[in-house]
């Protein structure tokens, strides 16, 4: 999955329409950094080797597909809400990604 498409699910799913965000805010600005920060938490969990974080909206994430729908989604959602959300939003998608982390690991 890409940067791109990760991050437009993960607006859906914290209630925003990505085409209305992206001409209202500057989100999209912050669009690989919030990824990354994910991305790289999710990587060290899951491999030893050195991250690489992406330089481009379109490159793909190397995680598996349970990571990112499992996990990474929920993590670029509590970001999200982080910045345009309120304090409740954000709490409910920063638990759900912790929950879904650890989760992960064990699987």
């Amino acid at each position: 999955m890409t940067a791109e498409k990760l991050f437009k699910i993960a607006l859906e799913i914290a209630g925003y329409s990505a085409n209305d965000i992206f001409e209202t805010t500057d989100i999209s600005e912050k669009l690989l950094s919030i990824v990354n920060t994910i991305y790289a938490d999710i990587h060290y969990l899951t491999k030893t080797d050195e991250f690489i974080p992406l330089d481009n909206a379109s490159q793909s994430l190397d995680l598996s597909e349970k990571s990112i729908n499992d996990c990474a989604i929920y993590g670029v959602a509590y970001l999200i809400q982080n910045i345009l959300g309120s304090t409740s939003d954000y709490t409910v998608f920063e638990n759900m990604y912790n929950f879904k982390n650890h989760l992960n690991i064990l699987n």
